[in-house]
């Protein structure tokens, strides 16, 4: 086995992509960043891209976005882990958060604490939903429609409130910045029924899937079926566009939103473990 450093992402996609694209849906972070960032439509970084080869084949990638934060493609071998780990360690490189589908991000953990002495703690348990056809339900009131700038205050808000209350707390100016460049992406869609009672992003792609995220109700208009609605009628709108597959992830303890994806035709394919690394 060998170990390849890359600078550039352009470079390093090429090389990673037919593993990649071997697991498309369960890759589809670290495709779906590295594209955006070909591509210049995200202002994400990656500044460390490992591939390791055995024989001339990829059986591994790592990818580092810039907040410290590590992916491990779906399908790497586990054995190739501790090239990554001794890379690391000989470059004295830091690691906030490593995610990975639960065999490698475990192994990762205890090989990493071992190395570091530092500790490590589950904080994302997510299932990966894909679906290539929607299972169609009762009609809901209202339509969805692509949010537009005059509503950039009321979204703020509900952006606002989705990462409070997903843990992820942000600033009001933060949330308005995220509403603004998602409405001018087009990738920011809204469930009215008289008013904003729903929305859903399409946050990434990758070449035959598209990804919906940050799907979010309002308190006061939940549990009368905004959410599947406006989840289904996004989904039928991308898979006619061309692509084949949609994709969502979700936490495996939130039922409320496994029971909704499962019910307008998703199914599980996958799961990601997201381990945090820290000093006692």
């Amino acid at each position: 086995m060998e170990l390849f450093h890359y600078a550039d992402a352009k470079e390093f996609y090429a090389e990673a992509e037919q593993f990649l694209i071997k697991s498309e849906i369960e890759n589809n972070l670290t495709i779906g960043v590295l594209r955006a960032v070909i591509g210049n439509t995200s202002d994400s970084q990656v500044p460390c891209m490992l591939l390791v080869k055995e024989k001339n084949e990829v059986i591994l990638t790592f990818t580092m976005r810039g907040s410290h934060t590590a992916i491990i493609g779906y399908g790497s071998e586990v054995d190739a882990i501790d090239l990554i780990i001794n890379y690391m360690s000989t470059n004295n490189m830091k690691i906030k958060r490593v995610t990975a589908d639960y065999e490698l991000s475990t192994y990762f953990s205890k090989q990493w604490t071992t190395c570091t002495g530092q500790s490590s703690v589950v904080r994302v348990d997510q299932i990966i939903y894909a679906t290539n056809g929607i299972v169609e339900r009762k009609s809901i009131p209202g339509t969805l429609k692509k949010a537009v700038i005059e509503e950039e205050d009321n979204i703020s808000e509900i952006i606002y409130k989705f990462f409070e209350e997903t843990g992820q707390k942000i600033s009001f100016e933060v949330a308005r910045k995220k509403a603004n460049l998602s409405i001018l992406n087009e990738d920011l869609f809204v469930w009215h029924d008289g008013e904003i009672v729903c929305v859903a992003k399409k946050v990434r792609e990758t070449p035959n899937c598209a990804i919906i995220s940050m799907v979010y109700t309002p308190k006061p208009y939940r549990s009368k079926g905004y959410a599947s609605a406006c989840v289904s009628e996004l989904s039928k709108q991308l898979l006619l566009k061309g692509y084949r597959y949609c994709i969502l992830h979700a936490d495996s303890d939130n039922h409320i939103s496994t029971n909704l994806y499962e019910s307008i035709g998703y199914h599980a394919v996958g799961r990601l473990i997201t381990y945090h690394f820290f000093y006692e």
